[in-house]
């Protein structure tokens, strides 16, 4: 079983991959470095629009757990819908989320 990671944690690796400052990281999703700082330090979580941002910037997939159908729908291109831990639904979000299983 591959070992789970928090979001900061990611940020970091991925923002030292890319050789930036946590400040050129926050220039480029528009943000202040305190921001990118506390996010990797898991002293704050990232607001979704931070997460869609980064996303962009750096070209990555982003797992995203949610209950909220509004924020999946915001910031998913896919979703996969689980009840009692079993997937019942997969696929592009306007699919998922347009015809119900």
């Amino acid at each position: 079983m591959s070992q789970q990671h928090p979001f900061g944690y990611w940020l970091k690796r991925s923002r030292k991959a890319l050789d930036l400052t946590q400040a050129e990281l926050a220039n480029q999703v528009g943000c202040s470095s305190e921001t990118i700082r506390k996010i990797e330090a898991q002293e704050r979580r990232p607001s979704a629009q931070i997460v869609e941002r980064l996303n962009r910037e750096q070209r990555r997939t982003v797992v995203l757990v949610t209950h909220d159908l509004g924020e999946a729908y915001q910031l998913g291109d896919r979703l996969i819908l689980y009840e009692a831990g079993r997937v019942v639904q997969a696929g592009p979000k306007s699919e998922v989320l347009g015809r119900p299983a």
